[in-house]
């Protein structure tokens, strides 16, 4: 809770009339004269009507709910009585507010906040003060209080410190929020199998496209776009009232499975906490969620669960009755390439759950400057690769060389040139597509390739790319963006690429290489909440689906230059994929977010 609301809340007063004031807080015994003056309170006045007085003179909220907050206390006598009376409250004052029908005030919404979190403060500063109130919240609204009121109130709830996941989703299903509880879905134990992302046939797409990052135009376009690309998938898309409200409309024709966040602070990238499975026994889904919760992004563990509690019945029912689970070990969908025998992944891929096993949060510098130490992390590798294929239930593979043998020198080199990708995911670099003859094509990422781009591109299409992206009009484009690819990191990332696409030539595989650039952040007209030094524009990072036994289609963003993007899907279609490029989610590509980032699938 921020504390500009804290300081809202605390400033509606509501003064007292017939009742005996509060007691002084900073008494002595302020507890026990808080007990015996809310029991008395309870006992002697009605709810409605201590609501009703304190609305027409506003003056004491706060010590009011303060005296009742000291009063459920375990050691006071009347903690159910002044429970009662509280619920008692937030009921009347909800009851007020959803007869005067919208639209409700800031001071409206933080007043019936401070009556049911009853003393918002403590609230969010007091953790054993928080299961005295929680139980008493989702009886304070029900299904006669307008829609409008309940949802927009739990997005308040949602953004106050100490209201986690299980609390709110309680909440949600007493006040006729979401048609189940996630909670009577979790996953006991059963075989699970996790398709590949060539065979199966895509049910749902889902897509998390908040407020905060897409203005509703970029939305409407996009959800056309992908509604004429894929006519018979389901399109689940989570998001808050303000979407909705803005869009929901205009896209009604589009059949889209609507799933409200409440507020939840949700990023983009559904791809990366959650990856979906199939029951063995019923080919039910079930989410797996990643237990290692990326730092910032916490909140993006319960994305499954917002899906399961908020789908509706049709949608459940046509997903087999979803559930989820978290899963045995770390994972992270952007470093891996499912296809249906192998789970291609890089060393980056491993790291988290390496260093749960060093029991470090960082590799140490020192780490790769002996053979011991690469020797002992390689080691560590292999144990995480076996929980790996544990989960997948195939073959895991690194999909570049390791420094397994030789000199140490030249070990180091190898190191040093892996960990030149290691802040780039695995799907933005490197796309696999399979052949009818059982031979895989692999398109892997050229920094070295960007020098013809700037040839060839037109000054229409550099006009058009500094539009869409927002690159400031001082930037000189595409001269800055040349210089961009010569740095030490760009030169870090190309040789990186170059030994993931000669290690698939040694497998077999045919490589053929696609342009990749590297954006600096500064060289966009508005910087002012972007941290990270880069973005990628590329031409991987896609989506495929069987259509016949011999080809596939895909989706990815389009990029704005149009004669590579051209180039691109021409080369795919000779690999037997119908590439479809949708208008992309800019503030999402900025966010190094691409089409795969932003989606996940559900799959036969």
């Amino acid at each position: 809770m921020t504390v500009s609301r804290l300081v809202l809340i605390a400033a509606i007063a509501i003064a007292l009339i017939a009742a005996a004031p509060p007691p002084d807080p900073d008494a002595p015994d302020f507890g026990k004269q808080a007990c015996a003056w809310a029991g008395e309170l309870a006992a002697s006045t009605r709810a409605d009507d201590f609501e009703r007085e304190l609305f027409r003179d506003p003056n004491q909220l706060p010590p009011s709910l303060h005296a009742i907050g000291a009063a459920l206390a375990p050691s006071c006598a009347r903690r159910a009585d002044a429970g009662e009376f509280v619920v008692g409250l937030a009921k009347a004052n909800a009851r007020r507010l959803s007869d005067a029908g919208a639209p409700w005030t800031r001071v409206d919404m933080a007043t019936l906040l401070a009556y049911q979190l009853v003393d918002p403060v403590r609230f969010a500063q007091d953790a054993k003060f928080r299961p005295r109130v929680l139980p008493l919240i989702p009886r304070e609204m029900d299904g006669s209080i307008a829609r409008a009121l309940r949802e927009r109130q739990m997005q308040e709830l949602n953004e106050t410190i100490g209201f986690d996941f299980d609390n709110a989703e309680r909440v949600e299903l007493a006040w006729q929020l979401v048609p189940r509880a996630s909670a009577s879905r979790k996953f006991e134990s059963a075989p699970l199998r996790i398709p590949s992302d060539y065979d199966s046939p895509i049910e749902a797409t889902v897509f998390v496209l908040p407020s905060r990052f897409f203005t509703p135009a970029a939305v409407e376009t996009f959800l056309t776009a992908q509604r004429e690309a894929t006519p018979g998938r389901r399109l689940v898309v989570i998001t808050d009232d303000a979407m909705k409200s803005a869009v929901g409309e205009k896209l009604a024709r589009l059949r889209i499975d609507w799933i409200d966040s409440f507020g939840r602070d949700f990023t983009p990238w559904p791809r990366d906490p959650f990856t979906v499975a199939r029951r063995g026994h019923d080919d039910n889904v079930v989410f797996l969620m990643r237990p290692n919760l990326q730092e910032g992004r916490e909140e993006d563990a319960n994305m499954p669960r917002q899906i399961i509690s908020g789908a509706s019945d049709s949608l459940d029912r046509a997903l087999g009755k979803m559930e989820w689970t978290v899963a045995s070990t770390a994972f992270h969908n952007g470093q891996v390439l499912l296809t249906p025998d192998v789970a291609w992944i890089t060393l980056h891929a491993l790291e988290v759950r390496n260093l749960e096993r060093m029991g470090r949060r960082a590799i140490p510098r020192k780490q790769f400057d002996t053979a011991k130490g690469i020797d002992d992390y390689l080691a560590l590798s292999k144990k995480s690769i076996a929980e790996l294929e544990k989960l997948y239930g195939r073959k895991v593979r690194v999909i570049h060389a390791l420094p397994e043998s030789g000199k140490w020198a030249a070990r180091k080199n190898l190191i040093d040139v892996i960990y030149g990708g290691a802040d780039f995911d695995l799907d933005s670099l490197v796309t696999l597509v399979p052949g009818g003859d059982g031979k895989w094509t692999a398109f892997v990422a050229d920094l070295s390739l960007d020098d013809e781009l700037f040839r060839t591109t037109s000054e229409e299409e550099w006009s058009r790319f500094r539009s869409a992206y927002g690159i400031a009009s001082s930037v000189d484009l595409p001269a800055a963006l040349a210089e961009a690819q010569r740095t030490k990191r760009a030169k870090g990332l190309d040789a990186f690429v170059d030994l993931i696409a000669q290690s698939l030539e040694r497998e077999g595989m045919t490589v053929e290489r696609l342009p990749l650039l590297l954006v600096p952040v500064p060289l966009l007209a508005d910087t002012a909440t972007l941290v990270h030094r880069d973005f990628v524009v590329g031409w991987n990072n896609m989506v495929f689906e069987r259509t016949t036994p011999t080809r596939l289609r895909a989706n990815a963003f389009a990029t704005y230059l149009d004669s590579v993007d051209r180039d691109v899907v021409a080369r795919f279609r000779a690999a037997g994929v119908d590439l479809q490029l949708l208008p992309p989610l800019v503030r999402s590509v900025i966010l190094n977010g691409g089409y795969r980032c932003a989606s996940n699938n559900v799959r036969k």
